[in-house]
């Protein structure tokens, strides 16, 4: 549909999070809400966004989509709308769905199956119905295309590889950079290596899944409807990215270091000013006590292809039970009170990618057999020589351990709301009177982000992008409603019927205070073939946990030109004056390293202090289901 922008699912690689994320509008993922029989559904992570996964596909009956601010009925989150699933209710036999598929490459298979069988009880008074179901996708490689072959940038289109490759890029000391020769041993300044990473990751990620659901409803009264349902998830999830390097962090190097090409020390040591005697007695440096000893800081990428890509591998539980009673107060007014608890845990687990303190250790060495601290079993490492002579002990000392993350989140959910219509107090011109509905609702997030030492301290985790240090947050909102729809006019000419809608939605929430929503609008159905529709609504979302309590952290973020690189500010005095201003030395302009494979770092974290944020939108359209065109139906819609 035009109205749902890609979120994130099994086409993306780099950036998965283990879920697949519904993205109307293209406003992003955290601004509308998914529902699954107009009950709230337990979402993961600090983002509290919901996994689709979750829905049981079998017993979808259909799919209400309303588009454009619709916080006063829903709540906070819907600024772009509010996905309902709808399931089948009085469910009677059983159904068996199954279905495989695979690309004209013969891969890429997906093999989905789902049981699902209910039936009536207690003479009629009662139905249940229960589903289970299983899925299993395998990869596509992006290097089994000819269009993944080669790494591309989304800016320009052209060719965008990585300088952190094999051989290396040296990237400071910004006097020199430039590509490592092997076969020399010296750099070739102003010359990046370039590393292709596009072929080693994936179009399509691997999933496998296991899901069972469960709804059951009982007529304790004529007038009294008991009803409940639950579900469970566990998801397998697995991404593949190309292999860890030591990117552009800024290591120790001691200019003894046994694989330390003769042509590129002299080059550091004559980039760092260290006079050429002084360089060749600290090449010569036999032990920490060695007068001579030293180390210079620099920054060199090396991708570490012969270990292998690193891959992400996310485990997904949850589950979610609801259960409420409805009925009749008379015959115009009904009620329903229910309830919601859900819990969803996702674990991620990285392997390959490498730690830096195992990396900085490595390069402490005096002979190529033995570190200087041979803690956890150090193996010397060569990071200037060709692909392929990195060393095996070397790669499992650096790579092979596990980093980890958990994620716990809650939900709980109760709501209550009274519907009915207002008799004979209606519209003149109206036959149908005025239907009114008012409720109130409870609910509560929680979130808690439980990292391993090494994935919660900042530049550990080789290639991770930011750490992810510890967080705990909760909120919870207390929230009354009321919405009402009025006939104004019916069975007129060009009129067969005309009815305005209104809505309030007032919440108060623990972190952010009270805030009012409200909608208004109307529904003109001109006669059985056209009809046109209109709403102006003002919805807020008020911050979620990893907005307000995530710490501080830096991370990547895309930028193809950092606008102080290299010559770009030269002989420019009003862009020197902001290069300068915002952090680059006035003695370095003019040697800037564009951005490495794109990419920069950016300081991102939580603000306890954050407001909701608002959003005005209108939505009009036209719906037409033409008797001269019979089985058609069309719109036409605006959205603002």
């Amino acid at each position: 549909l035009p109205r749902v922008g890609p979120g994130i699912g099994p086409n993306v690689n780099n950036g998965q999070v283990g879920a697949a994320t519904l993205n109307l509008r293209n406003l992003g993922t955290n601004r509308n809400i998914i529902l699954l029989d107009s009950q709230r559904i337990v979402p993961f992570g600090l983002a509290g966004t919901t996994d689709t996964n979750l829905i049981p596909v079998s017993l979808i009956q259909r799919v209400e989509l309303v588009t454009g601010g619709a916080s006063s009925v829903y709540g906070a989150d819907a600024i772009a709308g509010v996905t309902n699933f709808i399931t089948k209710r009085d469910f009677n036999g059983v159904e068996l769905q199954s279905s495989y598929r695979i690309t004209e490459e013969s891969d890429g298979e997906v093999f989905r199956t789902e049981l699902t069988f209910g039936g009536d009880f207690a003479d009629g008074r009662g139905n249940a119905a229960f589903s289970m179901g299983y899925r299993d996708q395998n990869e596509v490689l992006q290097g089994d295309r000819e269009i993944g072959e080669i790494s591309l940038s989304s800016n320009t289109g052209l060719r965008q590889g990585s300088a952190t490759a094999a051989p290396g890029s040296l990237f400071a000391p910004g006097v020199i950079a430039g590509g490592l020769d092997p076969a020399t041993g010296a750099i070739n300044v102003g010359v990046n290596n370039d590393f292709n990473f596009s072929p080693l990751n994936l179009f399509q990620t691997p999933q496998e899944r296991y899901n069972i659901y469960a709804q059951a409803n009982y007529d304790i009264t004529d007038a009294i409807e008991a009803y409940g349902s639950g579900f469970f998830v566990r998801s397998f999830v697995e991404a593949n990215l190309a292999p860890s390097g030591t990117f552009t962090n800024t290591w120790q190097l001691p200019l003894s270091n046994p694989f330390l090409p003769t042509p590129f020390r002299n080059q550091l040591c004559g980039a760092l000013a260290i006079a050429q005697p002084t360089c060749d007695a600290a090449a010569a440096a036999t032990s920490l006590t060695d007068p001579n000893y030293r180390e210079v800081s620099f920054q060199f990428g090396r991708r570490f292809v012969e270990a292998g890509p690193r891959v992400q591998e996310f485990t997904t539980d949850a589950f979610q039970l609801t259960t409420g009673l409805r009925g009749d107060l008379s015959e115009a007014w009904s009620w329903d009170v229910s309830g919601t608890y859900g819990e969803s845990t996702l674990v991620e687990v990285r392997t390959g990618w490498g730690l830096a303190s195992r990396l900085q250790q490595s390069l402490r060495a005096f002979n190529t057999t033995t570190c200087t601290v041979t803690t956890g079993g150090c193996v010397p490492i060569n990071l200037f020589g060709a692909p392929g002579t990195l060393g095996q002990g070397a790669v499992n000392f650096v790579t092979q351990a596990a980093t980890s993350q958990t994620l716990n989140t809650s939900l709980a959910n109760v709501i209550g709301t009274i519907s009915g219509d207002l008799g004979s107090f209606n519209s003149p011109w109206a036959e149908n009177p005025i239907g009114v509905a008012f409720g109130a609702e409870y609910r509560e997030y929680a979130t808690t982000r439980t990292s391993d030492l090494s994935t919660s301290t900042p530049n550990e985790v080789l290639g991770a992008g930011a750490p992810a240090p510890n967080v705990q947050g909760r909120y919870d909102s207390y929230e009354a409603f009321a919405e009402v729809i009025a006939p104004v006019l019916e069975g007129l000419p060009f009129v067969k019927s005309f009815q305005i809608e209104a809505g309030a939605r007032f919440s108060d929430y623990s972190t952010t205070g009270s805030s009012v929503t409200w909608k208004a609008g109307g529904n003109w159905i001109i006669n059985d073939d056209y009809r046109i529709r209109g709403v102006f609504q003002r919805a807020v979302r008020s911050p979620n946990i990893g907005e307000l309590f995530a710490p501080q952290v830096v991370g990547l973020n895309n930028l193809t030109t950092d606008p102080c690189q290299q010559a770009l500010p030269v002989g420019n005095a009003a862009l020197t004056a902001l290069c300068v201003a915002t952090g680059v030395p006035a003695g370095l302009i003019g040697t800037v390293i564009p951005p490495i494979a794109g990419q920069v770092n950016q300081t991102v974290g939580g603000n306890p202090l954050l407001d909701v944020e608002t959003a005005t939108t209108f939505t009009a359209g036209i719906v037409g289901t033409p008797a001269f065109l019979p089985n058609l139906t069309f719109s036409f819609d605006y959205f603002n």
